[in-house]
């Protein structure tokens, strides 16, 4: 089964090993289980350690700081205790040629030679993964997940699936029949025929509310008592980038060029919020805390697709698939069917966007004013990272492109707080390595239909 064990002492370890699992469960579903503290003296405690470890593929070892000192009423350190849970678990993982993660706590070093019975030595060759607590939490998470996966020769497995499941692809079309693009007299190719819940409801099986208003389909999801709402984006086509006479403009906005989304989406109305980040995962990275309905800052994109994605979609359940919006997708959400610099007339104004460099910080995700397809401040406020690298723009028209998954960095969009006007243009782009955590940048994602 390649079930992932994790060894711990109650003492020294309990509420973060009762987090770890949680969370862990929600990257490695069903394969996650505990060791063996707590099992009756009576029990044949080494036959149960050796049965355990037959399914096993990986051993984490949760270190605390006092994992090596705590000891039995007579004051002897249980990992010397031939017949200690933890002490047997170890052992027959290295016996056994098992995948051994130490795991240290709250700043916990490793132990010493003298500290440990011969049997265990061989954790010491191991480099021991850290989890930190408080905001470097997700950063270690991240790492430790990472690791997990690379132990278990499953980033390949994982690289695929995130291939397969973006769904979306380069190909030149020849160009966008009727010459026209929404907001302008277009056509919008039809949603699917059948509501995709399948059993005729307002929203799909994963929303726990939905409905129809001015902006259009809207739908909820619900964590925690924490909620997010999703607006439903139709396919579509749009011009993607700048004009050659917009002053402003950058050389990678150009050329402008026609772009052609053949699948809808639902896209959250507005950048995560703390609230729902917490509620999620349990830890607040970001620097800006002083509302919970401010957005989550300071995330990487590899923090986002290694614990926030994952973990929403096992906890909506239904073979939900999200992610993130490629560059295209984001950019033809954000227009709405305008073609200026904003989706709104007339200059920049803090009526619409949080913008200028010399503000103190975000303001909450659905404080301005939304877009005409109900989305809240995609310009300024926050960077939003986007699923895909950067691509090279050409004359012809394209459909559903993407920048694919190469390279170290990826696109964010929308400007932020501490940038000017210019930055958080409808066509402005931005990238960054994937590993960065930035103070003015966070995410919004999308599920797909």
């Amino acid at each position: 089964m390649n079930t992932i064990v994790i060894s711990h002492r109650r003492q020294d370890s309990r509420d973060v090993t009762r987090m770890l699992f949680e969370r862990l469960l929600h990257y490695f579903p069903g394969r996650v289980v505990l060791g063996l503290e707590g099992s009756l003296p009576l029990d044949n405690v080494r036959l149960r350690a050796a049965r355990q470890m037959q399914g096993c593929g990986l051993l984490l070892v949760l270190i605390g700081p006092d994992w090596c000192r705590l000891a039995d009423e007579h004051g002897v350190p249980r990992l010397h205790d031939p017949r200690d849970g933890v002490r047997l678990e170890i052992s027959s993982a290295l016996l056994q040629g098992i995948a051994v993660v130490p795991v240290l706590l709250d700043g916990a070093t490793m132990p010493d030679e003298h500290d440990l019975p011969a049997d265990l030595h061989g954790l010491l060759d191991v480099q021991p993964q850290h989890l930190a607590g408080g905001c470097g939490r997700t950063a270690s998470l991240v790492a430790l997940v990472a690791s997990i996966r690379q132990q278990l020769g499953e980033e390949e497995a994982l690289r695929a699936l995130a291939r397969s499941t973006m769904g979306v692809s380069s190909l030149s079309a020849a160009g966008p029949a009727g010459g026209g693009f929404p907001g302008q007299g277009a056509q919008v190719l039809p949603l699917l025929a059948e509501p995709e819940t399948g059993r005729g409801e307002a929203w799909p099986v994963w929303a726990i509310e939905g409905g129809e208003d001015a902006f259009g389909r809207w739908a909820e999801i619900e964590v925690v008592g924490v909620r997010q709402r999703l607006r439903l984006i139709e396919p579509g086509m749009f011009l993607m980038g700048a004009e050659a006479s917009a002053a402003d403009r950058f050389d990678d906005e150009m050329p402008r060029h026609a772009v052609t989304l053949t699948r809808g989406f639902w896209l959250a109305d507005s950048a995560c919020a703390r609230a729902l980040w917490s509620a999620l995962l349990g830890d607040d990275p970001g620097q800006w805390r002083d509302r919970a309905d401010l957005p989550v800052d300071s995330v990487s994109w590899n923090d986002i697709q290694a614990l926030f994605l994952p973990a929403l979609a096992h906890e909506l359940g239904h073979g939900v698939r999200m992610r993130l919006p490629t560059e295209a997708e984001w950019e033809y959400a954000c227009r709405a069917g305008t073609r200026g610099a904003f989706h709104f007339e007339g200059p920049p104004s803090l009526r619409w966007m949080r913008f200028g460099g010399d503000l103190d910080g975000p303001s909450p995700v659905t404080a301005l004013p939304a877009n005409a397809w109900g989305l809240h401040q995609m310009h300024g406020n926050v960077w939003e990272w986007c699923e895909d690298g950067k691509r090279t723009y050409g004359r012809e028209s394209v459909v559903d492109p993407t920048g694919g998954q190469a390279g170290i960095s990826r696109v964010l969009r929308g400007g932020s707080w501490a940038g000017p006007a210019r930055w958080a243009r409808s066509s402005c782009r931005f990238e960054a390595p994937r590993s960065q955590r930035l103070d003015d940048a966070g995410f919004r994602f999308l599920i797909e239909l």
